[in-house]
Formats: structure tokens, C-alpha cells, sequence
């Protein structure tokens, strides 16, 4: 079912004085940052910044002349995250990132960008499908369980899925969605109908070929998703129960996934499948970081690297709970805000120059006890060199894709320790995990102590995610959902 949806024509305007003005009088905001000149020429962004709901309405009006009508129908929902400040003057231009129909309704990824190309709203649309003109599509859809179970075979298992293929390594572009075969399944496979895919940054290098030197193509990129299981073996979870999967080689960017059994976990009844595929990998990892590996105890001052990341900002929450002091480190005045609302203590920028003296300072010139970083390159050593003595420093990624030595000489006098670990070698040694782990880290979610910060965005999107991965823009976890 391979058509054209109706073009969706980019909507801009300029903000002007008048346009802010009027929405002060309709709201009762008549905060001095919007509406005073000479106050906001002192603020952070040097002039009169526009209520963000203004930037929204170029969205609504984007969406309203899709649907060649005057305003929005009143079952348009739209969910609507604040990305930065719109100034005086600026002009801003709505665009669909993607447009997928899904249970009855179509739904829209849209971004509005200012004329320096930051974006400054995201939004999605989700309309009911009999006000879009022309419900013709190219591209990826979601599929409904409806249709999966009219293209089932004779086990409840679809002939056909649809899937990311990876056919040559580029740009994120290259990932086309196509239906295809659903692969073999073996006696001991468990066959999984997927409801979210977790992204991370290790997807964005396997698309560029750089996470496998042996990296075959053509290839599904994907590591973790959640949803429910379709068919297995009669020692494994029965049909219908609710389980993540570990896609230890690949191939989670599909509505149906074939996995072994030892690699799906089930999960606690009425768990979110966004938040299970948000939390499954990222939250282990953290959980391991913190406990297993960093031994982090109530008093000890921890280094946090990227902490407003999806990892970073489990590590940082986990640290806190336990009654630890935790320094986090973010790039830009948003993140820093993002590592503080996870409940870091001390917040610095990632300066390799001036970050020993910057911990010894916000230490009292001890030192951190433990480093859990997931950066790596130059951070490194200036880390290590903020580490106290008998210090931890626990090694889970390199997002800079930098290389970092070490002399190991530094480490006999201080009695300090590097060390590092990947997920699937935790499980190899350990065959309680990583369901233990899960099972904990869902646990503390549904008690409230747990806060993930998940980006929900439909799966015909996952190009426009990826892209926002490598510009790092994006805060917190995404998560596709089908």
C-alpha cells in the first residue's frame, strides 16, 4: 500500500512585538521577560523573548491548512515539548518530520525551527483519520494487531514484517522501512509482536558502520524493544505475556522480532512499553555502574559525565537514592538544568582543562570517590586526575568516540581502580541477570523513585531521532513506538 499522503506545506511567520503583546492579554502573562524591552535586554537571551505557546500556534496553523480547514478538529490531540526560546523577531518555519497512520488515527511528528535552524518546539499530532483529506501514505505505517492477525499463519505468527533495513552504511537517511519475511524461528526462539524500540547512541554507529568491524549488510539496526510474545517454546513465556528482549546482534528496528529465549524477559504485569524499552538497557547498565561495579555508598561524592543523557540521568537518580553526593557534569545551560531536576548537587560544564580543580573545589579538595563515566577521549584523564584516593572509576561507553590512554603507573599511589563492563557479559557470567536488574529497576520506577526522561516518537520518525542523537540535542532516552 505504497501512495502520496497530501503535502504538508511549511507554515513560518515572524514574531513580532504585537504577536506577543496580544497572547499576554489573552493569558494574564504579562511576565516582564515578554513583555519589557529594557528588563529582558539584561536577561539570558538579551531581548524580549515570545511565550513558547506562540511558537506552537505555527504548528496549529501548519496542521489546520494540511487538513484544509480553519482550525484544528476538536479530537486533535497534540503533545507538545518547549525545545528553546523563540526571541523577538524571529522567524519560525513548522515542517513534518514524518506522518504515520496507526489505530485509527494518523499521526504527525512536526518541528518548528527558527531561522538559525534551532529548533524550538517539537510536536505531535495525533488526528482521528476521517478528517486527513486523502489517507494515502508512503513509507513505514504501524501496523495494528488487526492486521497482524489477518496475515497470521496457523501458530498466531504474521507471514510478514515490517523492518529498518540497513542495505549500506550513511547517513540517517539510509534506514528504509520495508516489509519483509519474519525470520526463522528456531525451537528454542520466542517470536515477540514489538509495541516500543529503545534507540541509542550504539545504533547511530552501527548506521555508520563504525560499531562492528564485521558488520554484515543488508542489516536491522536495533538493540532493546518491548512488547509481547506471539509464539515459543513451551519452557518459555506463553503468548500474550508482556517482556523485553535484549537483540544482542541487531535487528530490534521491527514490528515483530524473533529472539532466543534466554534473551526475553517478562515484564511486570501493566508496565508501560515505552518505559520498559526507555528503562531496560540504559537502567541495567546504570544499575551495574552503581552497585556492582562503582560500589557507590551513602556519603560518597560521585562523577557524573553527560548527566542529562539517558544514562546519566539514571546514574545520577540511583547515586542520590543511596545518599550520595553526585557532581554532574552537561554541556549547555539546558542540560545543566536537566542534571540538576535528576537531583545532582553540583553542576559543572565537561572542561577538560579546569574539571580537577572545579571537583577539588566543590569537594573541599578530597576528590571524587567514584567517576561512572560514559564519555570517555579527553574527558578521561581529567576525570581520573579529580579521583580521591582509593577512588572508583567505572568506565560505560565512549559517546566521544575519542580514544583515551592511561598510565597505569598514576593509579599504585592512590590505590584507585579503572574499570568497565558491557551488559551481555553481565549476563554470560551471571544467569540471574540482567532480570534481576530489570526487574529492580522497574520496581523503583513504579515506587516513584525512578524518574526516566523518555521521548516518545513514532517509528516512521527514527531518522529524524538519529539525527538529533549525533547533534546531541536530545536529552534523556528515545523511544519508538509502533
Amino acid at each position: 500500500m505504497t501512495a502520496a499522503w497530501p503535502p504538508f506545506v511549511p507554515v513560518a511567520r515572524t514574531v513580532t512585538q504585537e504577536d506577543i503583546d496580544d497572547y499576554a492579554a489573552r493569558s494574564g502573562d504579562f511576565n516582564p521577560l515578554h513583555v519589557d524591552p529594557a528588563y529582558a535586554a539584561a536577561g539570558p537571551f538579551g531581548t524580549v523573548v515570545a511565550h513558547g505557546p506562540i511558537g506552537l500556534q505555527t504548528c496549529f496553523a501548519a496542521l489546520a491548512g494540511w487538513l484544509g480547514a480553519g482550525e484544528l478538529p476538536a479530537r486533535a490531540e497534540v503533545d507538545v515539548a518547549y525545545r528553546g526560546p523563540v526571541r523577538l523577531g524571529d522567524t519560525v518555519t513548522c515542517r513534518a518530520v514524518s506522518i504515520v497512520a496507526h489505530a485509527g488515527r494518523v499521526v504527525l511528528t512536526l518541528t518548528v525551527e527558527n531561522q538559525r535552524g534551532e529548533e524550538v518546539v517539537q510536536a505531535l499530532a495525533s488526528l482521528p483519520r476521517a478528517v486527513v483529506p486523502t489517507l494515502r501514505r508512503s513509507g513505514h505505517h504501524a501496523r495494528s494487531a488487526a492486521t497482524m492477525s489477518a496475515s497470521a499463519g496457523r501458530d498466531g505468527v504474521p507471514a510478514t514484517r515490517s523492518a529498518v533495513r540497513l542495505a549500506a552504511f550513511g547517513p540517517p537517511d539510509a534506514m528504509r522501512w520495508t516489509e519483509e519475511p519474519i525470520p526463522a524461528a528456531g525451537p528454542d526462539d520466542v517470536v515477540v509482536a514489538v509495541a516500543a524500540i529503545g534507540v541509542n547512541f550504539a545504533d547511530t554507529m552501527v548506521r555508520r558502520g563504525e560499531y562492528r568491524r564485521d558488520q554484515p549488510l543488508a542489516f536491522t539496526p536495533g538493540f532493546e524493544v518491548a512488547g509481547h510474545v506471539l509464539a515459543g517454546p513451551a519452557t518459555g513465556p506463553p503468548p500474550g505475556t508482556p517482556v523485553a528482549v535484549f537483540c544482542e546482534h541487531g535487528g530490534g528496528y521491527a514490528d515483530v522480532v524473533v529472539a532466543p529465549a534466554d534473551r526475553v524477559y517478562p515484564l511486570p504485569p501493566g508496565t508501560e512499553p515505552t518505559v520498559a524499552a526507555g528503562l531496560f538497557l540504559q537502567g541495567t547498565t546504570a544499575l551495574y555502574a552503581v552497585h556492582r561495579y562503582g560500589r557507590v555508598r551513602a556519603g560518597d561524592t560521585v562523577l557524573v559525565p553527560a548527566a542529562s543523557g539517558g544514562l546519566g540521568g539514571l546514574v545520577v537518580q540511583l547515586c542520590v537514592a543511596l545518599g550520595a553526593h553526585v557532581v554532574a557534569l552537561a554541556s549547555t545551560p539546558a542540560k545543566r538544568e536537566v542534571a540538576r531536576a535528576h537531583g545532582a548537587h553540583v553542576v559543572l560544564p565537561p572542561d577538560p582543562d579546569g574539571l580537577p580543580a572545579a571537583v577539588r573545589e566543590a569537594t573541599g579538595g578530597r576528590g571524587c570517590d567514584v567517576v561512572i563515566d560514559g564519555v570517555g577521549g579527553p574527558l578521561f584523564p581529567a576525570a581520573l586526575r579529580a579521583l580521591a584516593m582509593n577512588g572508583r572509576y567505572v568506565v560505560v561507553g565512549s559517546a566521544s568516540q575519542a580514544p583515551a590512554s592511561l598510565d597505569a603507573r598514576v593509579l599504585m599511589p592512590r590505590g584507585q581502580t579503572v574499570s568497565g563492563f558491557v551488559v551481555a557479559r553481565v549476563m554470560e557470567e551471571d544467569p540471574a541477570e540482567p532480570q534481576a536488574a530489570l526487574d529492580e529497576i522497574l520496581a523503583l520506577h513504579a515506587a516513584g523513585a525512578l524518574r526516566p526522561s523518555i521521548t516518545v516518537v513514532p517509528a516512521a520518525a527514527v531518522a529524524d531521532v538519529h539525527r538529533r542523537i549525533e547533534a546531541r540535542t536530545l536529552t534523556g532516552k528515545a523511544v519508538l513506538t509502533l
